[in-house]
């Protein structure tokens, strides 16, 4: 015992003691290396002790503004420093910062290191400065003056055309306002032209080949671009959020279009794919994008009509588009993750029988959603495929079982209607989600009569021929089998609307002010 004992009290000892050592010698190594923060003219650096040299780094509260000078080298209490880079972030969110002066001293720039600066209008490159990441100058909407210095051996400015362009691969990776892309430009690079908000059209020489990730995002007034026969790859987001882009045309040189290359492109109405193109297509005139080999439609527009050979919807194939309504044919089995996301102009979805999946965030924020009908055939409905459907007052469901769903699939159920078949209603009920909808009703039940009464509506059936009075005129109404199917929609003239539909059907038949009744046409 006693040699234990005495044997853990020299490992203990031993151990302490080396730790001690080790860590005076680690301190003693750090020392050198540890950089502080300082404030010289206005302009905050990191000072590194060892070799005195500066960087420049952000400002904690107010934002650089006006034409800024950074000079080549500092002194802090006498001792010079030479300022050698600019760290990430360090002009991040400076709307008033209008131009930089970058000394020789810095070779590089790093991503987001411009991150929103919305007033800077010019932009020198000099010929040391020869890194720069794509993304360094990310929503800077007013540049309009972009100069590479002639001897700079990786980039250039070539025929003056205020664009940053490498040398090596001739890939275009800064643009602005004023850019003209040359002719011998192979590729436009990710985030080329981010958030330049201030052009409303761009032409694109046949050189290019390709357009990188986010190329053209968020540039909000974009209304036309020109794709030449020749470029072959459009990639993730490349148009991403154009606001006011109407029309595009895919020529059949083209071989990848990333499914978001389009998303949340607003108003765009026509889209065309060369019918010689083999692997994209906008067969029947449809007015989207369809990948030939998989049916998958990609990319959709506000006057599109998804075809009924369309396999499936593609991620964000419609999001935020300014759509009121759409048909899902049978055949498309899956609509994809955000397919319909923000389409806040979206009141009438039809999805008809054949559809087998919803994915995730499907209508998520279509606040103008009143009523859905998912058709038997689908058994599964993915996390916030309606969330935040504010208005969302009647959904039904055909399935006899119900659809598997995630807590998060609905957003507040508790003051809308969930129709479903009568045999199924108490599977309904005891279902973890589907039994929170706040009331739970069959579907299909019918008037059986020729006429009905729903608030201010009068309904009327005679002859086969569908009367509602009581409209606002220019009111639109529709009438849908309890499948869901379109049968037919009216305007209303001096306050009524008509419909001729086949006699023995039932009917669900509503109004735009979101009134609602079931009823047999006799």
């Amino acid at each position: 015992m006693f040699v234990m004992n005495k044997l853990f009290f020299n490992i203990v000892f031993f151990t302490e003691h080396n730790m001690r050592k080790v860590l005076f010698v680690f301190m003693t190594l750090l020392l050198p290396y540890m950089t502080y923060g300082v404030e010289v003219g206005g302009i905050n650096y990191e000072l590194n002790e060892v070799d005195k040299t500066a960087q420049v780094r952000n400002k904690s509260g107010a934002k650089y503004s006006g034409h800024l000078v950074i000079p080549p080298d500092i002194k802090v209490d006498e001792v010079p420093y030479t300022v050698t880079g600019i760290m990430p972030y360090a002009f991040n969110r400076c709307e008033n910062l209008e131009s930089v002066s970058i000394p020789e001293g810095v070779t590089a720039l790093y991503e987001w290191t411009f991150l929103e600066c919305y007033s800077l209008d010019t932009l020198f490159i000099h010929k040391k400065l020869t890194h720069i990441d794509h993304g360094a100058f990310r929503y800077c909407p007013s540049l309009a003056s972009i100069v590479v210095d002639p001897d700079n051996p990786v980039y250039d400015s070539r025929q003056d055309c205020n664009a940053i362009i490498m040398k090596d691969n001739d890939t275009l990776i800064l643009g602005c306002k004023a850019t003209v892309i040359p002719e011998g430009v192979s590729y436009i690079g990710d985030y080329a032209f981010m958030g330049c908000d201030y052009i409303s059209s761009i032409s694109i020489p046949n050189s290019v080949k390709g357009i990188g990730e986010s190329a053209f995002a968020c540039c909000n007034n974009l209304t036309d671009i020109n794709i030449p026969e020749g470029l072959t790859e459009i990639c993730s987001g490349a148009f991403f959020e154009c606001f006011s882009l109407e029309s595009i045309s895919i020529p059949k040189s083209v071989t990848y279009i990333d499914e978001n290359a389009f998303d949340r492109c607003s108003v765009i109405s026509s889209i065309v794919v060369d019918k010689d193109n083999a692997f994209y297509d906008s067969r029947q005139d449809c007015n989207a994008i369809i990948e030939t080999a998989s049916d998958k439609l990609i990319a959709g527009g506000l006057a599109t009509v998804i075809p009924d050979d369309v396999k499936s919807l593609g991620s964000e194939s419609f999001s935020q588009r300014d759509i009121t309504s759409i048909t899902i044919p049978g055949n498309v089995e899956v609509i994809g993750t955000g397919a319909f996301y923000y389409c806040q102009e979206l009141t009438s979805v039809t999805i008809l029988e054949g559809v087998k999946s919803i994915g995730e965030m499907a209508f998520m924020f279509d606040e103008s959603l009143v009523s859905v009908t998912i058709p038997s055939t689908v058994t599964g409905i993915g996390s916030s495929a309606f969330s935040i459907c504010d208005n969302l007052k009647e959904f039904s469901c055909l399935a006899d079982t119900p659809p598997v769903c995630s807590k998060y699939t609905f957003g507040n159920l508790a003051e809308c209607t969930l129709m479903v078949p009568e045999n199924s209603i108490s599977l309904y009920e005891a279902d973890a989600v589907w039994g929170n909808f706040g009331h739970i009703v069959k579907i299909g039940g019918t008037t059986g009569v020729a006429h009905a009464d729903l608030d201010n509506l009068s309904i009327q059936v005679n002859d086969g021929v569908l009367i509602i009075s009581g409209l606002q005129d220019g009111e639109q109404v529709s009438a849908y089998t309890m499948d869901g199917v379109l049968q037919g929609t009216a305007t209303a003239i001096a306050g009524t609307a008509s419909l001729n539909l086949p006699k023995g059907s039932v009917l669900l038949v509503r109004s735009s002010d979101e009134s609602g009744i079931s009823l047999l046409v006799e």
